[in-house]
């Protein structure tokens, strides 16, 4: 292990500023050149580890590579006890990280993400004499700046004739064939990109053991066929070539564009089954005698005030814009503020007070239905359900855990934090509640990092909507994104 303090000169002209990273291979320093006052980073690897020689022909390899999404090495120095690689230092955010703080990236962002990686591994595998391979694709290696992805640490990087048996690599990255004794070639690689594609898209790593979890991935048609094309077990299943690949995504990318276009909505609903039955399973399915067409989705709130009916005003304003999508909005609590929508809508009638049922700007809703009414009004013809729960957890947990898609609310201003803290710290103890979707109201992205970081819970901020029913774009895009 190599032991060095702060403020110490390495290489000659590097002075240390602080750790960057460890791994198998050895130690990455944020430095200073003391010339040019520019961050570098510097691999510093013990002359004395036994796979030395190893590292030292993949640097020698690295030196050659040329490309913007590859950090440059401006120089390799051999002293005594160590071989210090000196690295282009790049700043950003790693796709980790990205994931543990945000839980949720857009589809056509994890497309564009997507292709750039391609035109990476793209780089490697036309290098000649020959191709070069990197088989340890993982989130924590991929980079993120301004939108554009980076590749770092090539510390399992060889060149294709160099890889006979290669078991190194990442549980739900890795392809198979580095564990089954397979000789590694250019498909090796087109898997991770696959498995790093799942993990954007889901939020967590691929596990090829579990039955159909390919066919679950939580994405639209186009990118799901896309990601179980690169996940095939055997090689020959995959795309022959990262080109291949790439184009593949570029089509995706296309049709999402266009749906996003056309108003978000078919886009929307075409992945949304997919997605919902990936997180939660058949939910009120499992209760009803004969197929339920309707796709259900819960908004609760963990107490009063913290606006679980704005929120799910939101859902259904914007879902019902789409074609042929027939929504209904249900109230499970006794909220008046429903009674109050219907009056402005209908008018104060006598006929208005004696009806449940009502319109409401292009959707159906239902005031303060019974669990009866709740489960007649699903064997509807209604194609998207959401239901308002209003607040209260625990009387409501096995009801909304039904639902498909599980969104609960809560408030950040200074007066609600504590509760909505103390409630999200029993829910990361609480068991199965891996599909639940967390959002605030009057929260910072500040405020959303720091309790990702405490609680290990992620979630979104409500943006500003005086008026559900009349949304601006950055609630349109909040909706969309909730629900992809």
């Amino acid at each position: 292990m190599v032991l060095l303090q702060e403020d110490k000169i390495i290489a000659g002209r590097y002075r240390i500023l602080r750790v960057l990273g460890r791994g198998y291979s050895g130690t990455v320093f944020l430095t200073e050149h003391t010339g040019l006052q520019a961050l570098r980073a510097v691999k510093c690897i013990n002359r004395k580890h036994v796979m030395y020689r190893q590292f030292l022909k993949e640097a020698m390899l690295l030196k050659n590579l040329k490309h913007p999404g590859i950090p440059l090495i401006y120089d390799l120095v051999e002293e005594e006890e160590n071989l210090y690689i000196i690295e282009e230092y790049i700043e950003g955010e790693s796709v980790q990280t990205i994931m543990l703080h945000q839980q949720y990236i857009p589809e056509s962002t994890i497309i564009e993400y997507g292709i750039q990686l391609c035109e990476i591994i793209m780089y490697l595998h036309h290098m000649r004499p020959e191709p070069v391979l990197y088989l340890d694709l993982k989130p924590s290696h991929l980079l993120i700046n301004d939108g554009q992805m980076r590749l770092i640490d090539f510390g399992a990087v060889c060149r294709k004739s160099d890889c006979e048996s290669y078991s190194l690599g990442t549980p739900g990255f890795a392809a198979p064939e580095q564990y089954d004794g397979g000789l590694p070639d250019e498909k090796t690689d087109i898997y991770a990109i696959g498995a790093i594609l799942f993990y954007m898209a889901a939020g967590k790593a691929y596990e090829e053991n579990l039955s159909n979890e390919a066919d679950r991935i939580p994405a639209s048609g186009k990118l799901r066929s896309v990601i179980k094309t690169c996940l095939h077990h055997d090689p020959a299943g995959r795309y022959d070539s990262v080109a291949e690949l790439k184009k593949a995504l570029k089509t995706a990318l296309k049709y999402e564009r266009q749906a996003n276009k056309n108003g978000g909505i078919s886009s929307l609903i075409s992945g949304l089954n997919s997605t919902l039955s990936y997180l939660t399973g058949n939910g009120y399915r499992k209760l009803l005698p004969m197929e339920l067409k309707a796709t259900v989705i819960g908004v609760l709130g963990c107490g009063p005030g913290t606006g679980t009916t704005h929120l799910a005003l939101m859902l259904a304003g914007y879902l019902s814009g789409g074609r042929h999508k027939k929504t209904l909005l249900v109230q499970r609590d006794a909220d008046p503020a429903y009674g109050r929508l219907q009056r402005a809508c209908q008018g104060q009638t006598e006929e208005a007070g004696r009806q449940k049922v009502f319109p409401v700007f292009g959707f159906t809703c239902c005031r303060n239905a019974t669990h009866r009414e709740l489960t007649d009004l699903l064997n509807e013809s209604y194609e998207l359900v959401i239901i308002d729960f209003g607040s209260g957890y625990e009387a409501n947990r096995d009801e909304f855990k039904r639902c498909d898609r599980q969104i609960l609310t809560g408030s950040l201003c200074a007066w609600k934090r504590e509760v909505y803290l103390g409630f999200l710290e029993d829910r990361a103890k609480e068991k199965g509640n891996a599909s639940i979707l967390y959002t605030a109201q009057f929260a910072s992205s500040r405020e959303i990092k720091e309790i990702a970081r405490l609680t290990k819970i992620r979630m979104r901020p409500v943006p500003f909507a005086p008026n559900p029913f009349a949304l601006n774009e950055e609630s349109r895009r909040f909706v969309r994104e909730l629900l992809s």
